[in-house]
Order: C-alpha cells, then sequence, then structure tokens
C-alpha cells in the first residue's frame, strides 16, 4: 500500500460508522463531526510529511513526523473531552506504524509501546 492510498483508510472512517450507529446517548457523545474532522486533518498532515520526505528518508525524520502526530493528537484529545479511548488509541497506533512502516521506518515493539504511552 502507498501512503497516499492510506489516507483512505484512516481509523476515522469507522469511527463515523460508530458515531452513526450508537443508540446510547452517552456514547453517541464521545464522537463528534467537529473532533473527527479534526483528527482527519491531523492524520492527512502526518502523510503529507511522510510523503514530502520522498523516497529514501532518514530515519529521524520520519520519527519525527511520527512524534508530531502523536503530540497533535494529544492536544486535540485533550480539546475535545478525551475521546480517544483504548479502542481509538490502538487504530491510530495501527495507522500510524503501518504509515511509518510504508515510509521506511525501522522500529521494534519497544518504540511502539512508547507511542502508545503517547496518545
Amino acid at each position: 500500500m502507498k501512503l497516499e492510498t492510506l489516507k483512505k483508510h484512516k481509523p476515522t472512517e469507522e469511527w463515523k460508522e460508530r458515531m452513526n450507529g450508537l443508540e446510547d446517548a452517552f456514547l453517541d457523545e464521545i464522537f463528534t463531526e467537529e473532533n473527527i474532522h479534526e483528527t482527519e486533518k491531523i492524520l492527512d498532515h502526518f502523510i503529507n510529511s511522510l510523503i514530502k520526505l520522498g523516497e529514501d528518508p532518514k530515519q529521524d525524520d520520519i520519527k519525527k513526523s511520527v512524534n508530531d502526530v502523536l503530540k497533535q493528537l494529544e492536544i486535540t484529545n485533550e480539546r475535545y473531552g478525551s475521546f480517544i479511548d483504548s479502542m481509538e488509541s490502538e487504530e491510530l497506533l495501527n495507522f500510524i506504524e503501518l504509515a511509518a512502516s510504508i515510509a521506511g521506518l525501522d522500529y521494534d515493539q519497544e518504540t511502539v509501546d512508547e507511542w502508545a504511552e503517547q496518545i
């Protein structure tokens, strides 16, 4: 899969389905059009930053993009009242892992665990 294609497979697509299918009023407040849209913008910016790194990016440059997206997600989660729970965090982490891998990042489970602590 290419990075550009990955934009069509953001975890926010599943969040929209959950938001539209929820009957529980409490759960319905977790996702809003606004927090989903903000998350999509952050993920698109992340993918674009990886694409701009080119064909053979430096490991440190990919790591910087990953750290930037994690920080932005943390800020957004705080701004919108902690809407990113464990399931959403895992989905975001899987997306970030895949994107970083496609971009060429070499990482291990310890690195992924560190990322998980940031979301």
